[in-house]
């Protein structure tokens, strides 16, 4: 089990018109002047009081500087939809680029993390390439018969 404690710089609102292609979003709101690069958008199972993460729902917001009360909308389609105004101020839509909808049962929630540390692992060290033959198969079975054939003169 995964103990969360909360986001204060941010809001989660809600997920407005679950299921429906192109206008299925998550609704969030800043509380405050922040940079989005530490939070990311996950997916989970909720069952009564625990939540089970979704593996391969993973949004990270991107490295940008919100101001205090800017709604944030997360579209989970690829499509962007028409901006959606809050109160007279333009509201700042991602897109997560999922070709399907994802909020499709009420059981399936967001989950809203925000991130403090991490390793970043080395790249793999690439496959060495097998050395090409010296000998192909022809040129040890031609070796193979001249060898015996000497054998036999």
């Amino acid at each position: 089990m995964i103990l969360l404690f909360p986001v204060p710089e941010l809001r989660l609102i809600s997920v407005e018109d679950a299921g429906v292609p192109n206008r299925e979003r998550v609704v969030l709101e800043s509380n405050e002047g922040v940079n989005l690069g530490r939070f990311a958008l996950v997916v989970a199972v909720r069952q009564n009081q625990a939540a089970n993460l979704v593996p391969d729902l993973f949004f990270w917001l991107g490295e940008r500087e919100v101001p205090a009360a800017k709604r944030i909308n997360v579209y989970t389609g690829p499509t962007p939809a028409a901006t959606l105004l809050d109160y007279g101020k333009p509201d700042l839509n991602l897109y997560w680029g999922r070709d399907y909808t994802i909020f499709t049962d009420s059981s399936l929630v967001p989950v809203l993390l925000r991130m403090g540390s991490g390793i970043v692992g080395t790249q793999a060290a690439a496959k060495p390439e097998a050395p090409p033959p010296t000998e192909t198969a022809k040129d040890i079975l031609a070796r193979l018969l001249l060898g015996s054939a000497k054998k036999s003169l």
